[in-house]
C-alpha cells in the first residue's frame, strides 16, 4: 500500500486530498493543528498539534516516520493575509513566509530519508506567486511566500533528482475555501481531482513545471 502525507488536511483542499487518496486505497497520514469529525470519519492516520512553523513538531513527526517510506508528500498547509501597501504589517508578511515557504522546505528536508526512488513531493502554491503573472500588485506576504516556495521547489527538484524523487508545483485555482470565505469559482473536490492527475502524470526526466490544476503550464 502506498503512503501519502498531507499537511493542512483538516479542511478544504487538504481534506479533499485525504478523502480522494483514501478512496484510491492509499495509507493516508493527515497532519493538522486540530482534527475534525469529518476528517476522523475518513478512518485515516491523523497527527494533531502539527504546525509546519514549529521545529519541534516537525522533529516529532520525523520520529514517528522513522523507518517508514513516503510515496507522496503533499505540502498543502498555508495561510493568506491581505497585505496592501498603505497599511503593510510586516509581522503578517513574516508569518506567511514561515508557513507558506519555510515550512514546506523544512518538512521536505526533514523527511528526505523517507522519500525513495519513485516518490513525489507536491507543493501547493499559487499563480499569485508568479512574477510574470503579477499585474495587480498588493498581497505582499502571500505573493512573496509563494514565489519563495516556487524557488525552493526548483532547488529541491535539482537536489533530489539523484535520489529518484520528483517535485511537482501546483496551482489549485481559485477554490471555494474558508481561506477566502467561500469565494472562488472552483470546488475543492474538482481542484483536487485535477491536481491528482498532474501528480500522477509528473515527468521525472524534465525540470519541474509550474502547473495549473487543469494541466496548463503557468509562467514563473
Amino acid at each position: 500500500m502506498k503512503t501519502v502525507v498531507i499537511t493542512g488536511a483538516s479542511g478544504g483542499i487538504g481534506y479533499q486530498f485525504a478523502k480522494q487518496y483514501k478512496d484510491k486505497n492509499f495509507h493516508v497520514i493527515g497532519l493538522v493543528r486540530k482534527s475534525t469529525p469529518e476528517l476522523n470519519n475518513l478512518d485515516i492516520e491523523v497527527i494533531e498539534n502539527f504546525d509546519v512553523t514549529k521545529e519541534d513538531a516537525i522533529q516529532k513527526f520525523k520520529d514517528v516516520m522513522a523507518g517508514r517510506s513516503i510515496d507522496l508528500l503533499i505540502n498543502n498547509a498555508g495561510i493568506f493575509k491581505d497585505n496592501v501597501i498603505d497599511n503593510l504589517d510586516m509581522d503578517t508578511v513574516r508569518e506567511q513566509m514561515e508557513t507558506n515557504a519555510y515550512g514546506p522546505l523544512r518538512l521536505t528536508i526533514a523527511l528526505r530519508n523517507n522519500l525513495k526512488k519513485g516518490s513525489t513531493v507536491a507543493m501547493i502554491t499559487s499563480r499569485m506567486g508568479s512574477i510574470a503573472d503579477n499585474t495587480s500588485g498588493s498581497y505582499y506576504g502571500y505573493r512573496m511566500s509563494k514565489a519563495a516556495l516556487n524557488m525552493a521547489a526548483m532547488s529541491l527538484s535539482r537536489d533530489l533528482v539523484s535520489q529518484g524523487v520528483a517535485i511537482v508545483v501546483l496551482h489549485p485555482g481559485y477554490v471555494q475555501t474558508k481561506m477566502n470565505r467561500g469565494k472562488g469559482d472552483t470546488k475543492p473536490e474538482n481542484s483536487v481531482s485535477g491536481m491528482i492527475k498532474q501528480i500522477e502524470n509528473v515527468k521525472r526526466d524534465t525540470p519541474v513545471q509550474f502547473k495549473h490544476y487543469n494541466g496548463s503550464e503557468l509562467l514563473w
